[in-house]
């Protein structure tokens, strides 16, 4: 099925003219500065996705970071960078929102990232974005990226085949709902220490880090 190539959608609300000509600017700008014309593939991974982060706080935020609470993806949080317009012909990388934290006291948005090649998990990553501002400049960015950490991102898959298996007893083909990111109901808990930021799912119990550099 074919999707928008919208990387972030802004909510756009009933009569709210102003989020609405928000999210037609960026859909142009997604199509020119992402050659997705045409609706051939593009590469997509972590790099990318950074600076699509990057690109739509200055672009469309004019150099405010708040803009990023305000774009979602399936109806939650998040920003989303879709590689095809057919989902089961691309990768992309949809980073969840899951807070605005102070991080080594500067206020950062805390992300996890996850990497999704035809409709299947492929990485999972911690991302904390902090976005120094500057009076009449483009915003710089200070990014924290966690590892891809294999066994945080197979005990969650895990869980959701085991969701699968629970509710469709003798199914074997998996549908995107369940091998996809995120998945509907998720809920992840967020800590931050001086050390590092952590989110942990709470149903597979599986936790992401991302090491600060504090002591």
């Amino acid at each position: 099925m074919a999707r928008s190539m919208t990387s972030a959608n802004p909510v756009a609300r009933p009569g709210d003219l102003k989020s609405i000509v928000t999210l037609l600017l960026f859909t142009c700008l997604t199509v020119l500065c992402t050659g997705c014309a045409g609706g051939g593939t593009r590469s997509v991974s972590m790099d990318t996705w950074r600076q699509g982060v990057e690109s739509y706080v200055n672009d469309v935020g004019k150099g405010d970071p708040a803009v990023l609470g305000e774009t979602t993806y399936k109806g939650r949080p998040a920003f989303a960078q879709l590689g095809n317009p057919i989902a089961a012909e691309g990768t992309d990388a949809v980073g969840v929102l899951l807070g605005n934290k102070a991080v080594m006291g500067r206020p950062a948005f805390i992300y996890l990232v996850g990497l999704v090649d035809k409709e299947k998990v492929e990485q999972i990553h911690m991302a904390v974005c902090q976005v120094i501002a500057s009076q009449g400049q483009k915003a710089q960015f200070k990014w924290l990226v966690g590892k891809d950490d294999k066994d945080a991102t197979q005990r969650y898959m895990d869980y959701r085949k085991g969701l699968f298996n629970q509710r469709f007893p003798g199914r074997q083909d998996m549908p995107p709902a369940y091998t996809s990111f995120p998945g509907e109901g998720d809920v992840f808990d967020v800590a931050v220490t001086p050390q590092q930021v952590t989110a942990t799912h709470q149903g597979s119990g599986a936790v992401w880090r991302v090491g600060t550099g504090g002591k």
